[in-house]
């Protein structure tokens, strides 16, 4: 009972696989008074992830009934209690990963009063494992789904301030040229020469949004951002620029730090 609430605790105190199953290879090796072995399999392979005692090494003919453990989920107790013809026992000891993992407990003397107790007793630590595996499993599912939908929040603010921000140098190319052609206007050089540079000028910021909607194509795909070391006060300057050209009735302040203040960023993004 005292190993069982012990177990217990550091199931609810870890959070990773790796971890519930140390705890239940020390446990169940210091209860069983032998060796532990906790199984997993990889792919085609079957591999230690967790172990009670060093240099614990498993009959070649032990793996196979590690595979029926898996496989089927089933508990497959030493060959007979008493005979020495095969001394471990194995425990299905929940997924990780999405692969099965059993337990491989060492049952060296099988004649010890209440064996049948202590296989009770490993069999409901292996049961308590799988649960805990399952709840590590479920929270990091929670985070994934959390961590795209906040992503997926991201992306669609991106796409709706560049659709917006398109329209604005679109409309002031439009309205230069329109000026330009329009017959009746008696423009002199100087304001033909304003009216081209605002069109030039607008066209750059044309430019730079495509390469921002690159960057975002890049960004959805997968690829991760472009980070490099930026000044935050700079890209604070560059924003407030724009704001100023779409809306320059308003009154604009940045207040902050007088010395450089680097991060690592996409500044596009």
């Amino acid at each position: 009972l005292d190993r069982l609430a012990r177990f217990t605790a550091s199931l609810a105190a870890s959070g990773s696989a790796v971890g519930v199953l140390e705890s239940l290879a020390i446990e169940a090796g210091g209860l069983g008074g032998g060796p532990a072995v906790i199984l997993a399999r990889m792919g085609e392979s079957i591999r230690t992830v967790a172990q009670h005692l060093d240099a614990v090494d498993l009959p070649e003919e032990c793996l196979p009934i590690a595979t029926r453990t898996m496989a089927y989920q089933a508990v497959q107790p030493p060959a007979a209690y008493g005979s020495t013809s095969r001394s471990f026992a194995f425990y299905p000891a929940g997924m990780i990963d999405g692969e099965p993992t059993a337990m491989a407990v060492g049952f060296h003397d099988m004649s010890r009063p209440m064996i049948d107790e202590l296989d009770r007793t490993l069999r409901m630590m292996a049961v308590q494992s799988g649960e805990a595996l399952e709840r590590i499993s479920r929270a990091a599912d929670a985070r994934n789904a959390a961590q795209e939908a906040q992503t997926e929040q991201l992306r669609s603010g991106l796409l709706l301030s560049l659709s917006h921000d398109l329209r604005t140098p679109l409309a002031g190319i439009l309205g230069s040229i329109s000026s330009l052609r329009e017959p009746s206007l008696k423009l002199n050089p100087a304001a033909r020469a304003d009216l081209l540079a605002e069109a030039e000028e607008e066209t750059r910021r044309l430019s730079r949004y495509v390469e921002d909607l690159l960057a975002l194509t890049r960004l959805k795909s997968g690829l991760k951002p472009d980070l490099v070391i930026t000044d935050a006060a700079a890209i604070a300057e560059d924003a407030v620029a724009r704001a100023r050209a779409l809306h320059p009735a308003i009154r604009y302040t940045i207040k902050g730090q007088s010395n450089v203040l680097e991060i690592r960023t996409d500044a596009a993004l």
